[in-house]
């Protein structure tokens, strides 16, 4: 900001032009500072959407005006940490450089919480969470839409899950649906402007009775990166599906097969994402697991429907407590063991007994056991892979699998 003097009628200033006069100068536009030169106190013309007036921007870093109360004033969005003397629920902070506001809705040592206008905006959540001593603030969209930046952004950190692959149902045990594809970017900038978020929709479920296949998942984007669909499981007597029909997506598991009774998990697709092959079968009728983000899925047995392959509970480079940390801010992925997971692939099916294969740790469904359950869902927002289901289920009707969790896209940046 220049430095104001008296004798100059007009100086420029980082957000416009200054003014000095002894009175207010007529027909003003938003940014225009008044420095009154009888009483040495600097004015900011301000509109909050609703009225416009002129608000003291210069009295000890505390600014009031005739129409609005304002506390505190500073050149930057506030933050969890931003403190000050009679910090108080309902306090009013103006960013005189972006002509905002914010008020402050809870107060806690280095855990404030201020609601107003963002540097970022846009996502269903909004959080900040302190990471070694930086506030990032975190946008988490659970569905299609558009994240806008209206000052540059650096250091900006994103992951994006496409929609996980629903389960399959088989002649014998169905395999579990391929985990949607996990994609982690870090240190991109960004520039003002609205970028486009879509989120991917989980898989269908087939049914046994039309010999229909599991859906594939849908892919997730945001500026460029893409998190492939997993794939969805096959209909009968069948090899699991590769994840390739979306870059990055995982294979689902094989269906149970009676000739010949060995079964081959669908290949992990292609691209920068994370993602893995479903499992095969051995030796019997129960569905391979699908392939999750961290690690592949299990083959199912003679026994058994094998386990979804494990999702990811580490993300951005983060250690496992920051990775939690981050996630648990936005309520984001799926609360196992103490850890949040994303993109676990959906168990394998068992055609007649109980040992029915287990979702992966990230969302991935569990795949019915014969005729005594259902096959699970994966978790919704997590991609992860739907569970496998079985025909004897309901022999007379439609037999149907699960379908797979929707994707997620997470934002963060540094405040």
């Amino acid at each position: 900001m220049a430095r104001l003097r008296t004798q100059y009628s007009t100086v420029t200033s980082s957000a416009g032009s200054v003014v000095a006069s002894t009175t207010a100068p007529a027909s003003p536009h938003v940014g225009l500072r008044w420095y009154n030169s009888a009483t040495g106190v600097t004015y900011q013309w301000t509109s909050d959407g609703t009225s416009s007036f002129w608000i003291d921007i210069t009295s000890g870093g505390i600014g009031t005006s005739a129409d609005k109360s304002v506390d505190f004033v500073g050149d930057k969005d506030p933050s969890k940490t931003t403190n000050g003397t009679g910090l108080a629920i309902g306090s009013v902070y103006y960013n005189r450089e972006r002509n905002r506001y914010f008020t402050c809705t809870r107060t806690n040592t280095d855990d404030n919480n201020w609601v107003g206008m963002y540097a970022g905006m846009g996502g269903d959540t909004v959080s900040d969470v302190v990471i070694g001593g930086t506030t990032y603030r975190v946008h988490k969209f659970t569905g299609t839409g558009t994240f806008y930046a209206d000052s540059p952004l650096t250091a900006v950190d994103y992951i994006v899950v496409g929609g996980g692959g629903a389960g399959g149902v088989g002649n014998g045990g169905g395999g579990g649906g391929g985990a949607g594809g996990l994609l982690n970017v870090t240190n991109q900038s960004l520039g003002v402007g609205a970028y486009p978020v879509v989120v991917g929709q989980g898989g269908v479920p087939g049914n046994w009775k039309s010999n229909t296949a599991g859906g594939h998942g849908g892919q997730s984007t945001f500026n460029g990166g893409t998190g492939g669909g997993g794939a969805g499981g096959p209909a009968n007597d069948t090899d699991g599906v590769a994840g390739n029909t979306a870059p990055g997506g995982s294979g689902s598991g094989a269906s149970g097969k009676t000739s010949p009774s060995n079964g081959v998990g669908g290949a992990a697709g292609t691209g920068n994402g994370l993602a893995n092959a479903g499992g095969g079968t051995t030796g019997g009728n129960d569905g391979g697991g699908g392939g999750g983000a961290g690690g592949a899925g299990e083959a199912g047995s003679g026994n058994d429907g094998g386990d979804g392959g494990v999702g990811v509970k580490v993300v951005l480079g983060l250690s496992d407590a920051n990775s939690t940390l981050l996630l648990g801010a936005v309520s984001a992925g799926h609360n196992t063991g103490g850890f949040r997971w994303l993109a676990g692939g959906g168990g394998g099916a068992q055609e007649g007994g109980s040992g029915s294969g287990v979702g992966g740790n990230g969302g991935g469904g569990t795949g019915s056991a014969g005729n005594s359950g259902a096959a699970g869902a994966g978790v919704q927002n997590t991609g992860g892979g739907g569970g496998g289901g079985d025909y004897s289920m309901s022999p007379d009707t439609n037999a149907i699998q699960a379908e797979g969790g929707t994707g997620i896209v997470i934002i963060r940046y540094p405040l």
